[in-house]
């Protein structure tokens, strides 16, 4: 996925809920780190739901998002780097009315 924001996602283990048939459809919203380097914006990331050490980054990365309307975490969006890990974005997802 490729969002107007500059993020790019690769979804990895992450059922795809735009086009579902059976159940309500849902959008996805991403979410970029504020404190990424500019020279990592709009890099490609493998995005797939966090783990439970993850949920800790997550909080303290989006402390003040206020999940609401039927908002859900799907994805943690990272890219490695000369052996480290970045996180460069969250994804989110909405209902699709």
């Amino acid at each position: 996925m490729a969002f107007k924001n500059g993020v790019r996602a690769i979804m990895i283990d992450i059922e795809d809920q735009r086009f579902n048939e059976f159940a309500t459809r849902r959008k996805y919203v991403a979410s970029p780190v504020e404190d990424l380097p500019p020279w990592f914006e709009g890099a490609w990331a493998f995005c797939k739901p966090p783990t439970e050490e993850e949920w800790e980054e997550l909080n303290r990365l989006n402390s003040n998002l206020d999940m609401q309307g039927g908002m859900r975490l799907e994805a943690l969006c990272k890219i490695e780097v000369d052996y480290e890990s970045f996180t460069t974005s969250v994804i989110f997802s909405v209902p699709d009315l």
